[in-house]
């Protein structure tokens, strides 16, 4: 586990961490990827690009 986290980039940890507090990865989903990306301050699909890439 440990080396599926280190391979990430700072930023795909913050989108993932930032996107399970939210409730992204919940069944339904409680926000949606411009949710998590705002809470961030960035881009929508720069936002799923970092969730995708993690």
């Amino acid at each position: 586990m440990t080396n599926f986290i280190s391979s990430m980039t700072g930023m795909q940890r913050k989108s993932i961490e930032k996107a399970y507090d939210l409730g992204y990865f919940s069944t339904p989903r409680k926000v949606n990827a411009g949710d998590v990306a705002h809470n961030l301050g960035t881009g929508r699909s720069t936002c799923d690009e970092h969730l995708r890439g993690a």
